[in-house]
């Protein structure tokens, strides 16, 4: 049998959209869910964790999981192996992630 067919919604395609034009920062479920209702388009929190789910066994996005307890976050990769070649540092103050480059990596 061949390939399962598959298809894109027009909230996926937003959702894929929005990803990529944030493609530098580290991106969370509520963001996208914020984002969305903004445009007029509210998606459901489960219906974007499952999108996401999808993109990262795709390996269109990373998905990282800080510490636990706060909610994961994603960044849009595409065919970018460029985060696999750094460290993701966290601000024990303000949350903020940070990207640290290492030759130590390499």
């Amino acid at each position: 049998m061949g390939k399962p067919v598959s298809y894109k919604t027009k909230q996926q395609d937003t959702i894929l959209k929005y990803l990529i034009s944030k493609k530098n920062q580290h991106i969370t479920v509520n963001m996208i869910a914020e984002f969305l209702e903004k445009q007029g388009t509210p998606v459901g929190v489960t219906t974007i964790y499952r999108h996401l789910d999808k993109l990262v066994e795709q390996g269109e996005l990373q998905k990282y999981i800080i510490d636990g307890v706060s909610s994961a976050c994603f960044q849009y990769i595409g065919d970018e192996a460029h985060c696999q070649e750094h460290f993701h540092l966290k601000c024990e103050n303000c949350g903020t992630l940070i990207h640290l480059e290492c030759s130590y990596l390499k």
